[in-house]
């Protein structure tokens, strides 16, 4: 996940998820790398999971970009959230497939926020990993 005020603010920045399948740490959501390995992998089989990562201050964000774990056939449903203080959110974008991923999805936005989430809903791989 990618949020841009002149340049990438979210590289490495503390993350955390919901949860996390071994080998799959919330870190490789944030590590630079736009390959499918490694990543984030975070298991659908109770609902709902999210990914966030804190900016380390309140800035703008003007850019988003969300890139799921890309095969050409699997798609996901997920919302993007911004918050000041970690408690209150608020909507930044969204997907709801049915296409699938490629580059990932890019959101335009005029935020303010100190943490970005991103809440995945569901998931069309077999597997529970969303990237």
């Amino acid at each position: 996940m990618h949020p841009h005020h002149g340049g990438l603010q979210s590289l490495r920045k503390p993350v955390t998820a919901l949860s996390s399948e071994t080998g799959r740490p919330p870190e490789a959501a944030n590590d630079g790398s736009r390959s499918n390995s490694p990543y984030w992998g975070g298991p659908l089989t109770f609902g709902p999971t999210w990914w966030r990562v804190g900016l380390g201050a309140t800035c703008d964000v003007s850019r988003v970009n969300v890139r799921n774990y890309v095969d050409d056939t699997r798609y996901y449903t997920y919302r993007l959230e911004g918050s000041v203080d970690g408690v209150h959110w608020f909507i930044l974008g969204g997907r709801s497939g049915p296409r699938p991923a490629d580059a990932g999805d890019t959101m335009q936005t005029e935020a303010q926020a100190s943490c970005i989430r991103v809440v995945v809903l569901r998931r069309t791989a077999r597997s529970t990993s969303p990237k």
